[in-house]
Formats: structure tokens, sequence, C-alpha cells
């Protein structure tokens, strides 16, 4: 279906079913959004546990980034 099919179908329905639409786009969009971070958590935590990273003070973090 295109977009423009989309956008008159939408236009088409009730008032309130739009409202619920809405809605029910919104919530849909923020579950992707938190599957997104969840999948992008999911590598550094694994590289974590497994002792893959470096345990570092926020001065050597600094001090790196800085330069120093």
């Amino acid at each position: 279906m295109q977009y423009n099919m989309i956008l008159e179908n939408v236009d088409n329905l009730p008032l309130k079913i739009q409202i619920q639409l809405v809605d029910v786009i919104k919530k849909r969009i923020i579950q992707k959004k938190r599957e997104l971070i969840l999948k992008s958590a999911e590598s550094p935590i694994e590289e974590y546990n497994s002792g893959l990273l470096n345990e570092e003070s926020a001065e050597d973090l600094i001090a790196l980034l800085s330069g120093n």
C-alpha cells in the first residue's frame, strides 16, 4: 500500500479511530526504540561479563580523552 493511500484511508476513518490509531502507532514506535536500545546494549554487556573490558576510573578516562 502506498503512503498516500494509507493517508487517504486514515482520513476516511472516524476521528476517534484516527486518534486511537495514532496512539497505537506511537506505542509501537516506542517499543521498537526500546528493542533497538536493548540490542545495542547486549554486546557491551556480554563483553563486560566475559572480562573483555577493562575497568577504569573516571579520572583515567578523562585523561585518556584529553590526550594526557
